[in-house]
């Protein structure tokens, strides 16, 4: 999704995810812009966040996501 799509530039978190494996935190891991996380602490992590988008701003993006994945769904 892009600012031509929604008229919105949205903040994106980069994350790697890998599942089965400790992941240890250390300081420089905590000052770094990429969560490397074993998946199931992604949900405390995203708690743990300030909220950065408005409400329906979540929304709008929610439905053009939606609306391009239903349409590369279709094009199959």
């Amino acid at each position: 999704m892009d600012r031509e799509t929604t008229g919105k530039d949205f903040p994106v978190k980069p994350v790697v995810l890998f599942p089965g494996w400790f992941i240890e935190s250390t300081s420089e891991g905590r000052k770094s812009d990429i969560w490397v996380l074993n998946p199931k602490a992604l949900p405390s992590f995203i708690e743990n966040q300030p909220d950065v988008i408005l409400q329906e701003d979540m929304m709008l993006a929610s439905f053009h996501i939606s609306r391009y994945i239903r349409t590369h769904d279709a094009s199959k």
